[in-house]
């Protein structure tokens, strides 16, 4: 086949094009810009994170622009060959200080994003009307008018209900025919961090919709997600926990609902002796012996499960919900630590984690005061959701589904708001960008301290695609962790059928266990006795069943062979709580070894956590031993060229004076 020059240039130009949308990225345009501008350089990369410069993508114009804290204005930084930004005649530096007569100002003159949020409603007002931008702008010195002429007639969002009308019809469709496209033939989505974590949420998005015309794609997923063996973080976990939850009570699919009641169990490994959950699968986390976000995807997972009728671990459950609100209920807090949730007061750059524990609270319908409180401070909130530690999305994903599910006339109001940023990241049919948010706070003394890598990590393009369905379908409540209480809301036959084979299946197995501690009991196998009551007791312990099961526990203890069996146990939670304080970070690992001794003082556990108190004590000396030599040694080199100095100033001076003479 030929193809003509015209065809072939063509052909080029969109390679081309491609290839620079591709290469964006604001961690090294960052670099030419502190070059531009004269910003100092050793904080380049702060600049992006904490506020001072914010790089933003121009919609349909094609290109990227930055505002700063310094100067007004959005300052063009690239265009693209088919933009009609660049074939309208705007160049690189180039400063926008006003659209459709709106001045701009700095990132600083206003609570968001400043300059992009007004150019992002101009120009969907534009889309919906007269096709047209009037800018103003500064080139080398001189102010002058440039009117864009846009491409693409697109239409407004409408608000009044939701993000409704053409303009978001055709967004909804072009965004879910590229996640569609980008799922593989196993049913997952492209992914870092050893998880699947962003094919769960991929899922989600597509259940969102309330559409059955997706079926065979969150089918798909859902087979992934119930073949997953190995877990690296306890996000993935918890996350593929919520997805199958969603899945099952769509469906009523029994093969969902067995790894359900393997993931229930799975969630339990993550809680340690203090009811903290760690980053990682199993371990500790950072500086602290429990990691919010991590803890709270947890309690949203476990509630989900109860919802639809798993026997979960009621003892983990509650043990991590009081390390988070606190025993009792801190209900005014405001900790927005790794230890916890912002609950009342200021969101600062928790809407992630204090959304998903919000979600928790409306499903378990546990503390409605604090679920209250989140709601309040979601409503008040809403530009600062994404201003999360190195998952932006999960602000906006978390924080839209549960403002949509406990305040919808709040949520009208983040739609409306939020339009600007749906109108700039979608440039053409096939592109969506990921818009950066104007902060995300950053560790600089971690490797992949935070900013965007976790974004970054989980697929920037994808997540751009399931933040707009979120934010196109929650106020639809289509999902169970929203308060949809219809069990089987896309195939209802078969979630009736396995609604009655799971109560069956529970009636069976509280039973048999029953009888089994029973018999155990009575033949004084104390420790056997013990393993089949305590499960009873964490996953059955309802009012049905409590006064029998105290009985057969006071029975158990009243046995005479339950003293070795609870000396035994008692070494076995103290060896548990040692090899979990073992893996705390050195800055932490020493309180709670401390703490072990007292809890279970002449165990085994207690001794060898004494032995490593002495090493990690001796080893503490040893490096204060180390730096103060070091300091001493830096002060007595310093010293010795104070000295050398004073020598070689008085010789320059004895030699003036002699030259003097």
């Amino acid at each position: 086949m030929k193809l003509s020059a015209l065809a072939l240039l063509t052909l080029f130009s969109n390679l081309s094009f491609a290839k620079e949308v591709e290469q964006f990225d604001p961690e090294a345009a960052i670099i030419e810009v502190v070059h531009k501008y004269e910003i100092d350089i050793d904080l380049s990369l702060r600049l992006i994170f904490r506020g001072d410069v914010l790089f933003s993508p121009l919609g349909q114009l094609g290109g990227h622009a930055f505002s700063m804290k310094y100067q007004p204005g959005l300052f063009i930084y690239q265009t693209h060959q088919s933009g009609s930004a660049r074939q309208s005649g705007l160049k690189q530096w180039d400063q926008i200080i006003s659209v459709n007569g709106k001045k701009l100002g700095t990132i600083d003159s206003t609570q968001d994003e400043g300059p992009i949020v007004i150019f992002g409603h101009q120009l969907d007002e534009a889309e919906g009307g007269n096709m047209k931008l009037e800018l103003e702008i500064i080139r080398d010195g001189e102010t002058m008018p440039i009117t864009i002429k846009l491409k693409k007639n697109r239409g407004s969002f409408e608000t009044s209900h939701g993000l409704t009308g053409e303009k978001a019809k055709e967004l909804q469709s072009r965004v879910l025919k590229l996640l569609k496209d980008n799922q593989s033939r196993a049913g997952v989505w492209k992914n870092g961090a050893g998880s699947q974590y962003l094919s769960c949420q991929a899922g989600l998005a597509l259940l969102s919709t309330g559409d059955p015309k997706h079926l065979t794609e969150i089918r798909k997923c859902a087979k992934a997600c119930i073949d997953i063996k190995d877990y690296t973080w306890t996000w993935g976990l918890a996350m593929n926990t919520i997805f199958l939850s969603e899945y099952f009570w769509a469906t009523g699919d029994m093969q969902a609902y067995r790894k359900l009641e393997e993931l229930s169990l799975e969630l339990t490994k993550c809680v340690g002796p203090t009811g903290g959950t760690g980053h990682k699968y199993t371990s500790g986390t950072y500086d602290s012996d429990n990691f919010g976000a991590s803890s709270v995807l947890c309690q949203l997972a476990w509630s989900a499960c109860a919802q639809c009728l798993v026997a979960i671990d009621n003892e983990s459950r509650n043990k991590s919900f009081d390390r988070i609100l606190g025993s009792p209920s801190r209900l005014n807090s405001n900790n927005i630590n790794y230890g916890g949730s912002a609950y009342n007061g200021g969101i600062s750059n928790s809407a992630f984690r204090t959304s998903a524990f919000g979600l928790s609270l409306g499903l378990s319908r546990w503390e409605p005061q604090v679920g209250k409180n989140i709601i309040q401070m979601l409503e008040k909130n809403y530009k600062s959701f994404r201003y999360i530690h190195a998952t932006p999305s999960q602000g906006t994903i978390f924080s839209a589904l549960c403002l949509a599910h406990g305040s919808p006339k709040g949520y009208d109001e983040y739609l409306k708001y939020i339009k600007w940023r749906l109108t700039v990241a979608w440039e053409d049919n096939d592109l969506i960008h990921y818009v950066h948010p104007k902060i995300a706070p950053y560790n600089f003394e971690e490797p992949r301290g935070g900013g965007w890598d976790g974004d970054k990590v989980l697929g920037l393009n994808n997540l751009a695609l399931i933040e707009t369905i979120i934010i196109l379908n929650a106020k639809k409540r289509n999902l169970l962790i929203q308060g949809n209480r219809e069990m089987g809301w896309i195939m209802k036959k078969d979630a009736e059928r396995a609604k009655s084979e799971i109560y069956t299946l529970h009636q069976r197995n509280y039973q048999s266990t029953l009888k089994q501690a029973e018999q155990s009991i009575r033949a004084g196998v104390t420790n056997q006795s013990d393993k089949y009551l305590s499960l009873l007791e964490r996953h059955y312990a309802y009012e049905p069943t409590r006064v029998q099961l105290v009985k057969l526990r006071n029975d158990l203890t009243e046995n005479r062979n339950w003293e070795r069996t609870e000396n035994k146990l008692r070494e076995n939670e103290a060896e548990e709580y040692y090899e979990w304080a073992m893996n705390l970070r050195a800055s932490i690992r020493g309180k709670f070894l401390l703490q072990l001794t007292k809890l279970y003082p002449d165990t085994q556990g207690a001794h060898k956590a004494a032995i490593a108190l002495k090493t990690e004590e001796r080893r503490s000396e040893k490096e204060a031993k180390e730096k103060k030599k070091k300091e001493e040694d830096a002060k007595e080199v310093q010293d010795d060229a104070v000295k050398d100095e004073e020598k070689k100033r008085r010789r320059m001076k004895k030699k003036k004076a002699d030259d003097e003479d």
